[in-house]
Protein backbone atom coordinates (compact mmCIF):
# COMPACT_ATOMS: atom_id res chain seq x y z
CA UNK A 1 0.00 0.00 0.00
CA UNK A 2 1.29 3.74 -0.79
CA UNK A 3 1.71 6.27 2.12
CA UNK A 4 -1.48 7.84 2.67
CA UNK A 5 -2.47 11.42 2.87
CA UNK A 6 -3.27 12.25 6.71
CA UNK A 7 -6.66 12.38 7.36
CA UNK A 8 -9.00 13.95 10.23
CA UNK A 9 -8.96 12.00 13.01
CA UNK A 10 -11.80 9.61 13.55
CA UNK A 11 -10.85 8.42 17.24
CA UNK A 12 -8.64 5.82 18.73
CA UNK A 13 -7.44 3.40 16.21
CA UNK A 14 -5.88 0.23 17.84
CA UNK A 15 -3.91 -1.34 14.79
CA UNK A 16 -0.99 -0.08 13.58
CA UNK A 17 -1.59 -1.43 10.05
CA UNK A 18 -5.46 0.45 9.94
CA UNK A 19 -3.68 3.79 11.66
CA UNK A 20 -1.81 3.60 8.95
CA UNK A 21 -4.36 2.74 6.15
CA UNK A 22 -6.35 5.28 6.52
CA UNK A 23 -3.33 8.12 7.98
CA UNK A 24 -4.50 8.39 10.92
CA UNK A 25 -0.53 8.92 12.47
CA UNK A 26 -1.88 10.55 15.08
CA UNK A 27 -4.06 8.08 16.75
CA UNK A 28 -1.37 4.77 16.15
CA UNK A 29 -0.78 3.09 19.42
CA UNK A 30 2.03 1.51 20.94
CA UNK A 31 2.49 -2.12 21.74
CA UNK A 32 1.32 -1.14 24.87
CA UNK A 33 -1.39 -0.32 23.89
CA UNK A 34 -0.78 3.47 25.02
CA UNK A 35 -1.88 6.28 22.34
CA UNK A 36 1.10 7.39 20.28
CA UNK A 37 0.67 10.91 19.03
CA UNK A 38 2.74 12.02 16.28
CA UNK A 39 1.07 15.75 16.71
CA UNK A 40 2.98 16.93 19.82
CA UNK A 41 5.98 18.93 19.13
CA UNK A 42 9.31 17.47 18.93
CA UNK A 43 11.45 15.30 16.70
CA UNK A 44 8.36 13.09 15.62
CA UNK A 45 6.24 15.68 14.13
CA UNK A 46 9.68 17.40 12.84
CA UNK A 47 10.18 14.49 10.66
CA UNK A 48 6.47 14.00 9.39
CA UNK A 49 6.76 17.98 8.54
CA UNK A 50 9.59 17.34 6.94
CA UNK A 51 7.56 14.79 4.64
CA UNK A 52 3.86 16.22 4.33
CA UNK A 53 4.62 19.91 4.33
CA UNK A 54 8.14 20.45 3.25
CA UNK A 55 8.21 18.23 0.71
CA UNK A 56 11.18 15.61 1.15
CA UNK A 57 9.91 12.26 -0.66
CA UNK A 58 11.45 8.76 -0.34
CA UNK A 59 14.34 7.74 -2.24
CA UNK A 60 14.48 4.29 -0.83
CA UNK A 61 13.57 2.06 2.17
CA UNK A 62 14.46 -0.99 4.09
CA UNK A 63 12.85 -2.76 6.45
CA UNK A 64 14.46 -4.93 9.29
CA UNK A 65 11.99 -7.84 10.48
CA UNK A 66 14.28 -8.82 13.37
CA UNK A 67 13.53 -5.41 14.98
CA UNK A 68 10.54 -3.98 12.90
CA UNK A 69 12.07 -1.09 12.13
CA UNK A 70 11.47 0.37 8.66
CA UNK A 71 13.96 3.19 7.98
CA UNK A 72 12.95 5.73 5.21
CA UNK A 73 15.70 7.68 3.29
CA UNK A 74 14.52 10.65 1.59
CA UNK A 75 15.81 13.83 0.24
CA UNK A 76 13.98 16.98 -0.75
CA UNK A 77 12.97 15.54 -3.84
CA UNK A 78 8.68 15.83 -3.79
CA UNK A 79 6.33 13.60 -3.45
CA UNK A 80 6.50 9.10 -3.70
CA UNK A 81 4.99 6.09 -2.83
CA UNK A 82 6.08 4.15 0.26
CA UNK A 83 5.02 0.32 0.37
CA UNK A 84 4.87 -0.28 4.06
CA UNK A 85 5.02 -4.22 5.09
CA UNK A 86 3.71 -6.16 7.60
CA UNK A 87 4.99 -6.31 11.37
CA UNK A 88 6.22 -2.46 11.35
CA UNK A 89 6.98 -1.25 14.68
CA UNK A 90 8.60 1.76 14.45
CA UNK A 91 9.13 4.02 11.13
CA UNK A 92 12.34 6.29 10.94
CA UNK A 93 13.05 9.03 8.85
CA UNK A 94 16.56 9.77 7.11
CA UNK A 95 16.68 12.58 5.68
CA UNK A 96 19.81 12.77 3.53
CA UNK A 97 22.18 12.32 5.70
CA UNK A 98 20.87 15.51 7.25
CA UNK A 99 19.52 16.61 10.42
CA UNK A 100 15.96 17.27 10.84
CA UNK A 101 14.90 21.30 11.40
CA UNK A 102 13.16 21.61 14.70
CA UNK A 103 10.07 23.32 12.52
CA UNK A 104 7.52 22.09 15.38
CA UNK A 105 9.91 23.79 18.55
CA UNK A 106 11.70 26.72 17.03
CA UNK A 107 11.02 30.08 15.39
CA UNK A 108 13.35 29.39 12.93
CA UNK A 109 12.09 26.39 12.32
CA UNK A 110 8.49 27.68 12.19
CA UNK A 111 9.46 30.54 9.67
CA UNK A 112 10.78 27.89 7.31
CA UNK A 113 6.86 25.84 7.20
CA UNK A 114 5.51 29.79 7.24
CA UNK A 115 7.69 30.72 4.08
CA UNK A 116 7.23 26.84 2.58
CA UNK A 117 3.06 27.39 2.67
CA UNK A 118 3.39 30.95 1.44
CA UNK A 119 5.39 29.58 -1.22
CA UNK A 120 2.66 27.58 -2.06
CA UNK A 121 -0.08 30.94 -2.19
CA UNK A 122 -1.27 30.96 1.14
CA UNK A 123 -2.06 33.74 3.22
CA UNK A 124 -1.06 33.42 7.27
CA UNK A 125 -2.53 34.12 10.48
CA UNK A 126 -0.68 33.85 13.75
CA UNK A 127 -2.14 35.61 16.96
CA UNK A 128 -1.63 35.15 20.96
CA UNK A 129 -2.89 35.49 24.18
CA UNK A 130 -0.06 36.00 26.59
CA UNK A 131 -2.43 36.16 29.71
CA UNK A 132 -3.28 32.54 28.59
CA UNK A 133 0.06 31.30 27.21
CA UNK A 134 -1.68 29.99 23.95
CA UNK A 135 -1.24 30.72 20.51
CA UNK A 136 -3.44 30.09 17.56
CA UNK A 137 -2.23 29.47 13.59
CA UNK A 138 -4.00 29.28 10.32
CA UNK A 139 -3.17 29.23 6.32
CA UNK A 140 -6.20 30.52 4.24
CA UNK A 141 -8.43 30.83 7.22
CA UNK A 142 -8.55 27.27 7.24
CA UNK A 143 -8.52 24.96 10.27
CA UNK A 144 -7.20 27.24 12.57
CA UNK A 145 -5.39 25.24 15.28
CA UNK A 146 -4.62 26.55 18.88
CA UNK A 147 -1.31 25.06 20.85
CA UNK A 148 0.92 25.96 23.62
CA UNK A 149 3.87 27.82 21.63
CA UNK A 150 3.51 29.14 18.17
CA UNK A 151 6.12 27.00 16.47
CA UNK A 152 3.52 24.15 17.30
CA UNK A 153 0.44 25.76 16.44
CA UNK A 154 1.77 26.64 12.91
CA UNK A 155 3.17 23.36 12.28
CA UNK A 156 -0.40 22.15 13.13
CA UNK A 157 -2.24 24.32 11.15
CA UNK A 158 0.40 23.75 8.01
CA UNK A 159 -0.89 20.27 8.45
CA UNK A 160 -4.61 20.75 8.65
CA UNK A 161 -4.35 23.61 5.74
CA UNK A 162 -2.89 20.61 3.24
CA UNK A 163 -5.47 18.16 4.79
CA UNK A 164 -8.39 20.23 3.94
CA UNK A 165 -6.44 21.61 0.48
CA UNK A 166 -6.54 17.50 -0.26
CA UNK A 167 -10.01 17.00 0.67
CA UNK A 168 -10.96 19.13 -1.95
CA UNK A 169 -9.29 17.69 -4.80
Amino acid sequence: MSIPRRKSSRGLIGDRDEAIEYGDYDRILDEEGDRMSIVQPGPELDRRMAFEVMGFGATSTSFDPNTGILTIRSLREGESSVSFPSGIKKIEFVLGGQEVPSYSTTWNGMQLVVEEMQRRGMSFTLKSWPEESRYYANFDKINGQFADTAPHAVCMAALSALEEQADER
